[in-house]
């Protein structure tokens, strides 16, 4: 047992450190922006990366995520290469028709955010492939090789960030966005590469996979609305930049600080599945040892969130007014981690589908709520809305997850 929580602290070191690579640089690039741009070239910013937030969920049909369970779950074989090999052209091919898609709207509905959303799109392609190739060292938890390369990547991105958006503004970010993305691929295809096989999965296999794969999208996709759909809507209600860039930074730093617990609910993915595949009766004992690990690491976080919201209104001024927003927001970050967690059990339980309505439902109602409570109340309904529709959705998932894990 000792040798166990031993190696889970050391795994969720190295999670902690891939996550802060990929997500946290990302976060801190975007604070970076908030420096060096203006608050309408921000709001901008973050309009746009929360938009390619949700088509990034969606792109690649849910192979980033089931490549987990599979790496989880078998042993390296040929027959896993050349299921990695099918997860991985499914992964671009429905990414490169998603970000086709977004293009030909934004093409049809020319606006300035609309510009530099178009000029990005393509980036959720080097997304989906990197990510899926990354993901399958997470199943077999080789966190220590991903997180250092990712690392080294992000830090190289970082620098190459503010060096071009001194000298190029906007057209600079654009371009590092591209860069860091292009890294991370290079990253994954280099430590997936042997395993790749000139065999995929005959197309019966392809349909029965993609099926489940549009299932997990559905889910992801839905969760993302939940995530971003608060301040999209708000973006678009607002008339005050102003409050756009506000509200977009209490976003912004809770998505930041979802870095901890993110990490742990990763780390205990394939765990799941091995305890699925070995030991099913010991699954629910184990979410409630985990459900405690993730609320409390939530908790200290979202505590931490609050004190230190004071730092945000030390960019020259632009965000004075962000603190007590932050300090309501920063509430929905042990409930978001705990929604995530029970959504493992479903997930190593093959029961996607319920995931995907959970969050279909929640989702719908957000939107619906922001519109509402946006349009009366301005930024604290939808910020009221957004509290309630997450708690909901937790409520729901530990629902679902307790009867599913009982369930012989």
């Amino acid at each position: 047992m000792a040798g166990h929580v031993v190696a889970m602290k050391k795994n969720v070191l190295w999670m902690l450190l891939s996550v802060f690579s990929i997500q946290g640089a990302a976060y801190i690039g975007q604070l970076i922006l908030a420096g060096m741009l203006t608050v309408e070239g921000f709001a901008t910013v973050r309009t746009v990366e929360a938009t390619l937030q949700v088509l990034a969920t969606v792109a690649p049909l849910g192979m980033s995520l089931l490549v987990v369970r599979l790496a989880s779950q078998s042993t390296e074989s040929a027959q896993t290469g050349r299921v990695l090999t099918s997860y991985m052209t499914i992964a671009g091919v429905s990414a490169l028709i998603v970000a086709s898609l977004g293009a030909a709207v934004v093409a049809l509905h020319p606006t300035p955010v609309g510009e530099y959303f178009g000029a990005l799109v393509w980036v959720v392609v080097l997304t989906s492939v990197g990510r899926t190739a990354l993901n399958y060292f997470y199943g077999k938890e080789r966190f220590g090789l991903i997180s250092v390369t990712t690392f080294v990547a992000s830090a190289a991105s970082l620098g190459l960030l503010v060096v071009l958006v001194d000298r190029w503004q906007m057209d600079g970010w654009v371009f590092s966005r591209y860069v860091a993305e292009g890294l991370v691929v290079l990253a994954g295809i280099y430590f997936v590469g042997p395993m790749l096989s000139r065999h995929r999965m005959l197309w019966g296999e392809i349909a029965e996979v993609c099926r489940e794969g549009v299932a997990v999208s559905a889910s992801l996709i839905f969760r993302s609305a939940i995530d971003n759909a608060p301040f999209l809507i708000f973006a678009f209600l607002a008339a005050s930049q102003v409050e756009i860039a506000i509200y977009g930074m209490c976003t912004l730093l809770v998505a930041g600080a979802m870095i901890l617990p993110s990490s742990l609910v990763g780390v205990m993915l394939p765990r799941y599945g091995k305890i699925q595949q070995n030991a099913p009766e010991e699954l629910l004992g184990q979410h409630r040892k985990y459900e405690r690990y993730v609320a409390l690491s939530g908790v200290v976080v979202a505590l931490a969130l609050v004190g230190l919201g004071l730092l945000a209104q030390q960019f020259s001024g632009k965000f004075s007014d962000v603190y007590p927003y932050i300090a309501i927001v920063a509430m929905i970050v042990p409930i978001r981690a705990l929604a995530a967690l029970n959504g493992n059990i479903l997930f190593v339980r093959a029961q996607t589908a319920i995931g995907a309505r959970i969050n279909i439902i929640c989702a719908v109602a957000i939107v619906v709520l922001s519109l509402f409570s946006g349009h009366v109340y301005g930024l604290w309904g939808v910020i009221v809305a957004s509290l309630l529709s997450e708690f909901a959705a937790m409520v729901v998932f530990r629902l679902y997850a307790n009867k599913s894990a009982v369930r012989r």
